[in-house]
């Protein structure tokens, strides 16, 4: 069975970093990707689907950057960005589009 690692923040860079090498995993999820902290070049040799679901107002990720990243790595692989609107780093009030972004994409 496939495995999915999804991870938030700090735990998104994590999972990220060991899921891009671990043949057991199939597919791996970023929420809320600080991509102002901390690097992700790791992720160019990645060939995994990835899902990235980032808030517009998220503070530790500009909104820019995650475009920037997205584009890069969707030269090599499966990379889609869901923005969603008035969200900050914890998507308060937004918890509902978050949970409808992975559904969505865990369905196709």
């Amino acid at each position: 069975m496939p495995v999915t690692i999804c991870g938030f923040s700090f735990g998104a860079r994590v999972g990220m970093e060991v899921g891009i090498s671990d043949s057991r995993v199939a597919r791996l999820i970023s929420i809320g990707t600080p991509v102002d902290k901390y690097d992700f070049s790791f992720l160019a040799a990645g060939r995994k689907p990835i899902l990235f679901v980032h808030g517009d107002r998220d503070e530790f990720g500009n909104v820019d950057r995650m475009r920037a990243l997205v584009t890069q790595l969707a030269a090599n692989t499966d990379a889609q960005l869901v923005v969603i609107a008035n969200a900050g780093h914890f998507f308060e009030g937004a918890l509902d589009e978050l949970k409808q972004a992975i559904t969505d994409w865990i369905k196709r």
